[in-house]
Protein backbone atom coordinates (compact mmCIF):
# COMPACT_ATOMS: atom_id res chain seq x y z
CA UNK A 1 0.00 0.00 0.00
CA UNK A 2 2.80 2.41 0.85
CA UNK A 3 4.50 1.81 -2.49
CA UNK A 4 1.24 2.43 -4.31
CA UNK A 5 0.65 5.61 -2.28
CA UNK A 6 4.18 6.81 -3.10
CA UNK A 7 3.58 6.25 -6.82
CA UNK A 8 0.46 8.36 -6.86
CA UNK A 9 2.09 11.06 -4.69
CA UNK A 10 0.41 10.47 -1.34
CA UNK A 11 2.74 10.77 1.61
CA UNK A 12 1.91 8.36 4.39
CA UNK A 13 4.23 8.50 7.40
CA UNK A 14 5.44 5.40 9.18
CA UNK A 15 3.26 4.26 12.04
CA UNK A 16 6.08 3.94 14.58
CA UNK A 17 8.65 6.16 16.21
CA UNK A 18 12.17 5.42 17.19
CA UNK A 19 12.33 5.59 20.97
CA UNK A 20 15.63 7.48 20.93
CA UNK A 21 14.20 10.26 18.75
CA UNK A 22 11.20 10.72 21.03
CA UNK A 23 13.43 10.52 24.13
CA UNK A 24 15.62 13.37 22.87
CA UNK A 25 12.55 15.48 22.07
CA UNK A 26 10.87 14.80 25.43
CA UNK A 27 14.12 15.50 27.29
CA UNK A 28 14.54 18.85 25.49
CA UNK A 29 10.94 19.87 26.20
CA UNK A 30 11.25 18.70 29.82
CA UNK A 31 14.38 20.79 30.30
CA UNK A 32 12.64 23.94 29.01
CA UNK A 33 9.21 23.30 30.54
CA UNK A 34 9.43 20.85 33.46
CA UNK A 35 5.85 21.59 34.48
CA UNK A 36 4.30 20.29 31.23
CA UNK A 37 1.88 17.38 31.34
CA UNK A 38 1.89 14.54 28.80
CA UNK A 39 -0.62 16.30 26.53
CA UNK A 40 1.29 19.57 26.69
CA UNK A 41 4.53 17.76 25.87
CA UNK A 42 2.94 16.08 22.85
CA UNK A 43 1.56 19.43 21.68
CA UNK A 44 4.96 21.07 22.14
CA UNK A 45 6.62 18.28 20.16
CA UNK A 46 4.47 19.34 17.23
CA UNK A 47 5.27 17.88 13.89
CA UNK A 48 3.10 16.22 11.34
CA UNK A 49 2.45 13.19 13.49
CA UNK A 50 2.52 13.32 17.28
CA UNK A 51 4.36 10.67 19.27
CA UNK A 52 2.50 7.94 21.13
CA UNK A 53 0.93 9.03 24.42
CA UNK A 54 2.17 5.96 26.31
CA UNK A 55 5.73 6.46 25.10
CA UNK A 56 5.74 10.13 26.11
CA UNK A 57 4.24 9.25 29.51
CA UNK A 58 6.93 6.64 30.14
CA UNK A 59 9.74 8.97 29.05
CA UNK A 60 8.42 11.85 31.17
CA UNK A 61 8.22 9.53 34.16
CA UNK A 62 11.85 8.49 33.63
CA UNK A 63 12.94 12.12 33.20
CA UNK A 64 11.16 13.20 36.38
CA UNK A 65 12.48 10.21 38.35
CA UNK A 66 16.04 11.11 37.31
CA UNK A 67 15.46 14.71 38.43
CA UNK A 68 14.05 13.48 41.75
CA UNK A 69 17.05 11.22 42.32
CA UNK A 70 19.39 14.20 41.84
CA UNK A 71 17.50 16.29 44.40
CA UNK A 72 18.61 15.78 48.02
CA UNK A 73 15.33 17.29 49.25
CA UNK A 74 13.28 14.84 47.22
CA UNK A 75 15.35 11.91 48.48
CA UNK A 76 14.57 12.84 52.10
CA UNK A 77 10.85 13.36 51.66
CA UNK A 78 10.00 10.65 49.08
CA UNK A 79 7.12 12.47 47.44
CA UNK A 80 5.33 10.78 44.57
CA UNK A 81 6.60 11.41 41.07
CA UNK A 82 4.08 13.25 38.90
CA UNK A 83 3.71 16.51 36.98
CA UNK A 84 4.24 18.45 40.23
CA UNK A 85 7.65 16.87 40.87
CA UNK A 86 9.65 19.80 39.42
CA UNK A 87 7.60 22.28 41.47
CA UNK A 88 8.15 20.26 44.67
CA UNK A 89 11.89 20.13 43.97
CA UNK A 90 11.96 23.89 43.38
CA UNK A 91 9.94 24.64 46.55
CA UNK A 92 12.30 22.43 48.56
CA UNK A 93 15.34 24.18 47.08
CA UNK A 94 13.90 27.63 47.85
CA UNK A 95 13.08 26.58 51.40
CA UNK A 96 16.53 25.07 51.91
CA UNK A 97 18.21 28.34 50.91
CA UNK A 98 15.76 30.60 52.76
CA UNK A 99 14.13 28.81 55.72
CA UNK A 100 12.83 32.14 57.02
CA UNK A 101 10.48 32.55 54.02
CA UNK A 102 6.77 32.20 54.59
CA UNK A 103 4.56 30.25 52.17
CA UNK A 104 3.41 33.37 50.25
CA UNK A 105 7.04 34.44 49.84
CA UNK A 106 8.00 30.96 48.57
CA UNK A 107 5.09 31.13 46.10
CA UNK A 108 6.27 34.54 44.93
CA UNK A 109 9.82 33.21 44.51
CA UNK A 110 8.47 30.17 42.64
CA UNK A 111 6.65 32.38 40.16
CA UNK A 112 3.70 31.65 37.87
CA UNK A 113 5.57 29.08 35.76
CA UNK A 114 4.42 26.07 37.75
CA UNK A 115 0.80 27.14 38.22
CA UNK A 116 0.44 26.08 41.85
CA UNK A 117 -1.66 27.65 44.59
CA UNK A 118 -0.75 28.99 48.01
CA UNK A 119 -2.54 26.07 49.67
CA UNK A 120 -0.42 23.63 47.63
CA UNK A 121 2.81 25.43 48.63
CA UNK A 122 1.74 25.33 52.30
CA UNK A 123 1.07 21.61 52.02
CA UNK A 124 4.47 20.95 50.43
CA UNK A 125 6.23 23.05 53.07
CA UNK A 126 4.32 21.28 55.81
CA UNK A 127 5.35 17.88 54.44
CA UNK A 128 8.90 19.11 54.16
CA UNK A 129 8.97 20.33 57.77
CA UNK A 130 7.22 17.23 59.09
CA UNK A 131 9.72 14.89 57.42
CA UNK A 132 12.68 16.90 58.67
CA UNK A 133 11.41 16.65 62.23
CA UNK A 134 10.61 20.36 62.55
CA UNK A 135 6.84 20.11 62.67
CA UNK A 136 4.94 21.10 65.77
CA UNK A 137 4.60 18.45 68.50
CA UNK A 138 1.79 16.00 67.94
CA UNK A 139 1.53 16.75 64.20
CA UNK A 140 1.30 13.90 61.75
CA UNK A 141 2.56 13.68 58.18
CA UNK A 142 -1.00 14.16 56.88
CA UNK A 143 -1.95 17.75 56.18
CA UNK A 144 -5.38 18.75 57.39
CA UNK A 145 -5.70 22.51 57.95
CA UNK A 146 -9.09 22.12 59.63
CA UNK A 147 -7.77 19.76 62.32
CA UNK A 148 -4.67 21.69 63.37
CA UNK A 149 -3.16 25.11 62.76
CA UNK A 150 -0.11 25.61 60.59
CA UNK A 151 3.23 26.38 62.20
CA UNK A 152 3.83 30.16 62.47
CA UNK A 153 6.43 30.13 59.68
CA UNK A 154 3.86 28.81 57.18
CA UNK A 155 1.26 31.52 57.80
Amino acid sequence: MQRMAARIGIYHPLAYFKRDEVRVTVHAIGARHPEFTVKQTIAAAGGERPPCVNLVRDLLRVYRREAAERSPVFQKIHWRIDSYTPARIRVGAIWKRHPEYSAPRVLKELGPKYGVSLVWVRQVLHDYLANLGQAQPGATADWAPVLRPLPPILR
